[in-house]
């Protein structure tokens, strides 16, 4: 699925005017534009041999054009499940993703770093590696959601925390505060 990011706006930033009809009449507004960020994986290959690539683009005018997109993974690897995060101070643009493993990679989540406000960015780089999922194997796990005036926090409890409410309970407090 893609994932989408906005960055408010800064130095340079283009303005935009949108209009809308109301009332027999068009409303106007002017404001400065944060670059829009998207992610997401390209599915190429054959069926006997299926990969992915994570792609990126960036729109500087409030997403009515869109930059050439380009690559963030390298390899014949499967990845996906790509998400943006921006520094708010410095607008510096991270994009993680996961890697599947292949015959000559592990499975891994990979970042990349763009200084540039997603014009380039560093090759993606292993931050962790782990065991493939066994979809054999089933474990329990509880989902908790927070509703904000703006914002939602969700999270996934899993191990013992997931079966036992004196395991979970300092858990739990962190979404209570």
């Amino acid at each position: 699925k893609p994932n989408l990011a906005v960055d408010v706006p800064r130095a340079g930033a283009k303005t935009i005017t949108i209009s809308i009809p109301q009332n027999g009449g068009t409303i106007s507004q002017t404001f400065p534009a944060g670059n829009v960020y998207a992610a997401y994986s390209v599915l190429l290959g054959t069926d006997n041999n299926v990969h992915t690539q994570v792609m990126f683009t960036r729109s500087a005018d409030g997403g009515a054009t869109w930059s050439q997109p380009i690559k963030l993974s390298e390899g014949f690897s499967k990845n996906q499940g790509a998400v943006i995060g921006i520094d708010p101070a410095t607008g510096t643009v991270y994009v993680a993703w996961r890697r599947f493993q292949s015959s000559s990679q592990p499975d891994a989540m990979l970042i990349a770093k763009s200084d540039d406000g997603g014009r380039t960015f560093t090759k993606g780089v292993e931050v962790a590696t782990s065991s493939p999922f066994d979809q054999s194997t089933l474990e329990p796990v509880r989902f908790l959601g927070v509703d904000g005036p703006r914002w939602f926090l969700r999270g996934l409890i899993s191990g013992p925390a997931a079966t036992h409410e004196d395991q979970a309970r300092p858990l739990e407090q962190v979404f209570a505060a």
